[in-house]
């Protein structure tokens, strides 16, 4: 007999201890209850992440299962079950996301069979990663004068907003973008705090010149952050606003928010920006050829695709 159940970070010997006092980190796990000395037959890490495009999603941090288990799948529709249930609850939750190896058929078969869509293949997106080391290289890059990276304020959503449809469009995804300028100041300022907003802005006259948003995540090796934008204003790029966003977030998540590595997304068809990231000591986790199996691959499920992935889970 199994039950699905909440269980507590800490009780987890593989995560990290620091993760016992974050808030937003929950974990539910199955328990055998016939068997109290050996309760914990898998386990899914989740948290709420944050997307400029939708607003509010849920990131699974680590997918795991008792593989010695022949009812291994059950297993894992037991543990999906609970957690698409509550983001179903959740109205701010527009998505269910996660990175995971095409290569894990145990876990990535059921996915695709849910109605998980791998993005890696179908719009190319791949995940870059930046060790604690270059973490610190980053947050040590001096700021060129006449730059001021800042927190973001609520009465700098309406040029935000701009940029993020800026963004869209460059990256050929403009009809992606769902939200609005209330909807923006709200997850970003409101009661439920979904990310950090970061404004760089020219010294002398106050000018907007590029925004960075970012999120905490967790993974079976620690907490980290996850950049989830980076833009520039077109007429300010090549003078180190860029370098700028990326420091002022490396230094608040190394020190203020004790993070451990730093992640980004991007697509594959964008060389220049993946050159940035190389330049700053990003590693490429998904693989240089999109359709490698055994890379990071990016997997997500809609709002709308939720109560047909419970159907199946059955």
């Amino acid at each position: 007999m199994t039950k699905t159940i909440d269980a507590s970070v800490a009780s987890l010997n593989e995560l990290d201890e620091a993760a016992s006092s974050w808030s937003s980190l929950q974990v539910c796990s199955l328990a055998e209850v016939a068997q109290p000395q050996k309760p914990l037959l898998g386990c899914i890490i989740f948290y709420p992440t944050y997307s400029t495009w939708v607003g509010g999603r849920l990131r699974l941090g680590l997918v795991q299962c008792d593989s010695s288990q022949q009812s291994n799948q059950q297993l894992l529709y037991s543990l999906l079950r609970s957690v698409i249930c509550r983001a179903l609850d959740d109205e701010d939750l527009q998505r269910i996301e996660l990175l995971h190896p095409a290569s894990d058929a145990a876990v990535y078969g059921p996915l695709m069979q849910l109605g998980f869509e791998d993005l890696t293949q179908t719009e190319e997106w791949h995940f870059a990663r930046l060790d604690r080391d270059g973490l610190q290289n980053l947050a040590n890059r001096p700021a060129k004068s006449g730059i001021a990276v800042r927190a973001g304020a609520e009465s700098d959503c309406a040029e935000v907003m701009k940029m993020i449809h800026g963004l869209a469009n460059f990256e050929k995804l403009q009809a992606q973008v769902r939200i609005n300028e209330d909807q923006l100041r709200r997850d970003i300022f409101g009661e439920r705090k979904f990310a950090q907003l970061f404004i760089a802005e020219c010294s002398n006259s106050g000018e907007i010149l590029g925004y960075a948003l970012a999120f905490d995540e967790f993974w079976p090796s620690g907490r980290g952050v996850c950049l989830e934008d980076v833009f520039v204003q077109p007429a300010h790029r090549g003078k180190g606003v860029c370098s700028a966003l990326f420091s002022a977030v490396a230094r608040d998540s190394l020190y203020n928010r004790r993070c451990h590595f730093m992640s980004l997304c991007y697509l594959a068809w964008n060389s220049a920006a993946l050159d940035v990231y190389r330049h700053y000591g990003f590693v490429d986790i998904t693989g240089s050829d999109s359709s490698k199996s055994n890379g990071a691959h990016f997997l997500r499920l809609s709002r709308d695709q939720f109560r047909s992935a419970l159907g199946q889970a059955l």
